[in-house]
């Protein structure tokens, strides 16, 4: 029995998890994740919402390239290989505690879209390359991990994790052109977007980014979509009312 109970604690279980690990056995893909709620809310944001579609984005038929930064458990990748259909992802995620469940949930996808070859690498995305930051793990909500401080003041598992920069990614991997950035980590996005040189962003298409943590110190919404727009981007939140939690969309003409 008590074996049982720490399982059921592992997977986050609640007075509603019945319900909800009984709704994600029925779906395809099957997906999994260290808890029940954060791939219940990521998957309704996700494939119900569908917040990474904007009707002013243009994905290359062919040989398109993906960047899912802040990739979670890979909802957001798993998502694109059934609406987009790229050539290419990779999947940027440093919480230890989450990686194995993107590698185990891509593998799982790789077999169903073949012709998406899905890479998912264990690193933070920042500003800069080579640095050591501090992710905080939450235990309850892996989909909220921050290396904001107010993952320190809730007690959250601390762990060092190594960056990388988009820039650098984009030159040791061979990568011309990127049709969509996803970004969602956890009010680190401007960091993320500090890490684009000029000459890269003028070979991303199109973004779509996750404004989060806004009250609690993530950067404003307005200094990212002003740093978008200076960049030669067109924006757009989808909802400009909300304090937190929405999404902005920047795309090319």
């Amino acid at each position: 029995m008590e074996n049982v109970l720490a399982r059921l604690s592992h997977i986050g279980w609640t007075l509603y998890s019945p319900l909800i690990w009984l709704k994600h056995r029925l779906k395809i893909p099957r997906l999994q994740s260290p808890d029940l709620r954060s791939l219940d809310i990521c998957w309704n944001q996700i494939f119900r919402d569908q917040i990474y579609r904007h009707d002013r984005f243009n994905i290359r038929s062919n040989n398109a390239v993906m960047f899912d930064v802040g990739a979670n458990v890979g909802l957001f990748s798993a998502w694109a290989t059934m609406y987009y259909r790229p050539a290419r992802i990779f999947c940027f995620e440093p919480d230890p505690v989450t990686f194995p469940f993107l590698t185990r949930n891509m593998s799982e996808t790789s077999k169903a879209a073949p012709a998406t070859a899905i890479t998912p690498v264990h690193m933070a995305v920042s500003a800069a390359d080579d640095k050591h930051l501090t992710l905080y793990h939450s235990p309850t909500l892996c989909a909220s991990s921050t290396m904001l401080p107010v993952g320190k003041k809730l007690g959250w598992q601390p762990f060092n994790v190594t960056t990388t920069t988009i820039s650098r990614q984009m030159r040791d991997r061979g990568i011309d052109e990127i049709d969509l950035l996803k970004i969602d980590v956890e009010g680190h996005a401007l960091e993320v977007l500090r890490g684009i040189g000029d000459d890269d962003f003028a070979r991303i298409r199109n973004i779509a980014l996750e404004c989060d943590y806004l009250p609690e110190g993530g950067s404003p919404k307005h200094v990212m979509r002003d740093l978008l727009a200076s960049r030669g981007y067109e924006t757009e939140f989808d909802d400009p009312t909300l304090m937190n939690n929405l999404t902005l969309y920047a795309w090319r003409q």
